[in-house]
């Protein structure tokens, strides 16, 4: 199987993963903001920020380590990458028992600092045990990547999702509040560390062949530097919301900033598969030109269209997943996902910063996006509240893609887009948002035409790509190759049937 096919093969499995993840993340958060108090929603979003913090410095070598196991192992040299695996496995689960040990003694101290209320001090015991197996899997999941199982991976994920999400439901219904849904975490994350362990036998046993730290170390420690600064400047939107609203408005705060995420599940799968091919084509000495290229192509042409037909029905989809609380804060939902999936093309970019393993070029961009966050947030939150918020993240992606990751790749070399090819794509992209958006808005964007929406965006969809050229024969190439044998004959005959190009001396499938 080609490399291609392995990246749009895996890209598929995990958005299927991805999906029903994210179907499950809707029931919860569903049931949720419908149970819990705001008070309550404010705690368990109070504690995920803290844990961003914790979780950071528990983790921050894992960058190293999966980046080198990565490319060891894609690279062929299978006993290097299994002695850096074991390390990093071991440095996991010793720096999440001795902070569990300390949260655990220390557990009403810590509520008092983190909630102001003793109140919460099961809540702290509780997320200490998680803090050893998610300092675990930090880096036992690594072994899954490097190897590009994205079939396991897929899998893991969504048993994962079933214990967390499941868990974390049955204990809130049964009266354990905040305190029950980081339960969930654990019970997610345990399932997480059995089958990480499981899959990764080949990692954990055999042969090792001695490889140096110093590399891990000096790929991990700008990561790590830059990661301080930027949990602390990202923390700076709900800290104000905290700050100047209240735990209860940064409860809804967050659901609709959290919720706003939830589109961009698509081209992070693609990003997912992505990874792990580009950095062992890096590690040959394989990585062009061309194909980064390709890969914007692939991640902007796969993502851009159905996320902004996904923004144009942000408020009915607000309102159906999360409720008449929320629907005032639609148009952060439409800011962010527009701003997000124009954006997608500087993921493969990103990429190649991984592979060419600059380090110091991904942390420059992490500060500089986290320091435009911290700065436009706060002013603009005060004006338009979540809206505010979501202008002040899309400009801050931008700023950071404009002001490290463009020269930096451009100086490798590797810094080639399309850009008549990406205009043909996103002035598809905005005629079905314009056009579904005014269908939308004529029609007062009600909840029991949803489904209308959607059909009339995908005929705009369909009329934009055909009359713009946006799809050529060697996209059908690409998908044949990708796609199952069983599935040719029926996507040959979707495809020609909806009048897209087709390669020269097509053979009909069908027959």
């Amino acid at each position: 199987m080609s490399l291609r096919a392995r990246v749009f093969r895996g890209a598929a499995k995990l958005l299927s993963a991805s999906t029903f993840v994210t179907l499950l993340q809707f029931a919860f958060y569903l049931t949720i903001v419908r149970v819990l108090r705001l008070q309550g929603l404010g705690a368990y979003f109070d504690t995920t920020i803290i844990w961003g913090f914790i979780g950071f410095a528990l983790t921050w070598p894992a960058q190293g380590f999966g980046r080198f196991v990565t490319g060891e192992y894609q690279a062929g040299r299978v006993e290097r990458a299994r002695h850096l695996y074991r390390l990093g496995v071991m440095i996991g689960l010793l720096g999440g028992l001795s902070a569990a040990t300390a949260f655990i003694v220390l557990a009403p101290q810590a509520a008092a600092l983190m909630f102001r209320s003793a109140h919460y001090t099961g809540l702290v015991r509780v997320l200490a045990v998680d803090m050893v197996l998610s300092s675990y899997n930090a880096y036992a999941g690594i072994g899954l990547g490097a190897t590009m199982r994205f079939g396991k991976i897929s899998l893991v994920q969504v048993l994962w999702a079933l214990a967390r999400y499941l868990t974390g439901i049955a204990l809130l219904v049964a009266g354990y509040g905040p305190a029950g849904l980081i339960a969930g975490w654990v019970a997610g994350d345990l399932v997480n560390a059995v089958f990480n362990t499981y899959w990764s036998r080949d990692l954990l046993l055999g042969p090792t062949s001695a490889h140096p730290l110093g590399p891990v170390i000096k790929f991990a420690v700008p990561l790590a530097l830059s990661g301080a600064v930027v949990s602390v400047l990202q923390s700076f939107d709900r800290i104000f919301v905290l700050a100047k609203l209240g735990l209860a408005e940064l409860g809804s705060y967050s659901t609709i900033m959290l919720a706003s995420t939830v589109p961009q599940m698509l081209p992070g799968a693609i990003a997912g598969a992505l990874g792990p091919a580009m950095i062992g084509l890096e590690e040959r000495g394989e990585l062009r030109p061309e194909t980064v290229e390709k890969a914007v192509r692939y991640v902007t042409t796969l993502s851009i269209p159905p996320l902004l037909l996904i923004a144009a029905v942000g408020r009915p989809l607000v309102l159906l997943f999360l409720g008449p609380n929320f629907v005032h804060d639609w148009e952060a939902f439409t800011i962010l996902t527009v701003g997000h999936s124009l954006m997608t093309y500087d993921i493969p970019i990103s990429m190649v910063l991984a592979a060419k393993r600059d380090s110091r070029a991904l942390a420059m961009q992490s500060v500089v996006t986290a320091a435009t966050i911290a700065l436009l947030a706060p002013p603009l939150i005060d004006l338009w509240f979540a809206a505010g918020a979501a202008i002040a993240y899309v400009v801050a992606r931008l700023v950071g893609f404009l002001a490290v990751a463009m020269p930096r790749v451009k100086r490798y070399g590797l810094l080639r887009i399309d850009l008549g090819e990406y205009t043909r794509l996103a002035l598809t992209s905005i005629i079905v948002f314009a056009g579904t958006l005014s269908l939308g808005l004529a029609t007062g964007l009600r909840l029991v035409l949803l489904p209308a929406y959607i059909a009339f965006g995908l005929a705009i969809m369909w009329a934009a790509v055909r009359a713009l050229h946006v799809l050529d024969a060697d996209d059908y190439g690409a998908l044949m190759e990708a796609l199952p044998a069983e599935l040719h004959g029926m996507m040959s005959r979707l495809w020609r049937g909806l009048g897209l190009p087709m390669p020269n001396g097509y053979l009909d499938d069908t027959k």
